[in-house]
């Protein structure tokens, strides 16, 4: 349901305000024609400073890792760069059995692909994204769904 007093936005830096050793596990879909893929990724933060911040990317397949990854933020970047922000608003969903405040935001790609998005972000969960659904409609439709798993403090 809509809660128009809801939580404030997502700060520009999702990460800053978690400890080091915080990290978030999503469960990432991809279906295309029928065929249905599912990864799951824990973001957990490594280093940060007034300058930015490391998180490492851990994806697995099936219960084995994929693929490792540390990726470096500069401080005040805009994640959604990229994309035409659109409607925004407050929602109370759940998710995993869960319920959170959240605020949304529907975006659009900018440049040359045809991807609509839309992403719930909640402040008090480490990086910030509790779930989001994604469109891309290049020579077929293939949707891809975020959904938070597990939001873990240090």
């Amino acid at each position: 349901f809509a809660d128009t007093s809801g939580p404030p936005e997502l700060p520009k830096d999702p990460w800053m305000s978690f400890r080091i050793g915080s990290s978030s596990t999503s469960r990432y879909t991809t279906e295309r024609g029928g065929i249905k893929h599912e990864l799951i990724q824990t973001a957990t933060l490594m280093e940060k400073a007034k300058q930015g911040w490391k998180v490492e990317y851990t994806t697995e397949q099936n219960g084995a890792v994929v693929s490792k990854s540390v990726v470096e933020w500069p401080a005040g970047k805009d994640f959604y760069e990229e994309f035409e922000k659109g409607a925004s608003g407050r929602e109370t969903i759940t998710v995993g059995g869960k319920r959170y405040a959240c605020t949304w935001t529907k975006y659009k790609y900018k440049q040359g692909l045809d991807y609509q998005l839309k992403v719930w972000t909640c402040p008090s969960i480490v990086g910030g994204v509790v779930k989001s659904e994604g469109s891309l409609n290049s020579g077929g439709v293939t949707t891809l769904t975020t959904e938070l798993i597990e939001s873990k403090r240090r």
